[in-house]
């Protein structure tokens, strides 16, 4: 059985940069459970999928496209993801929409 989808929890800024240092920029989030017990994460052949979200609408939104991260499910290692709305205009651009 292959694990499609999990569940991780958005943190905050602070927390990424305090792990990863100058190597996280204004263009990552990172998010993960940090918890012993309850740790999802992606891993190797993950890159490249979607970090989805919700709204309250129940519309779903591309937050992030997977990228990288020390290790799969380490303790204090939160996935991390491109910040998407960080490259909305290109994709716009790009991709020919309005």
């Amino acid at each position: 059985i292959t694990l499609l989808q999990g569940v991780v929890p958005l943190l905050p800024r602070e927390d990424c940069e305090a792990r990863y240092g100058r190597k996280f920029t204004n263009r990552m989030i990172c998010a993960g459970n940090l918890s012993e017990d309850k740790r999802v994460d992606s891993c190797q052949g993950d890159s490249g999928g979607p970090l989805m979200c919700q709204r309250s609408s129940g519309r779903w939104i591309i937050l992030g496209i997977t990228s990288w991260g020390y290790g799969c499910g380490r303790k204090d290692s939160p996935g991390v993801y491109t910040k998407v709305s960080k490259f909305v205009p290109w994709i716009k651009k790009v991709t020919k929409l309005k």
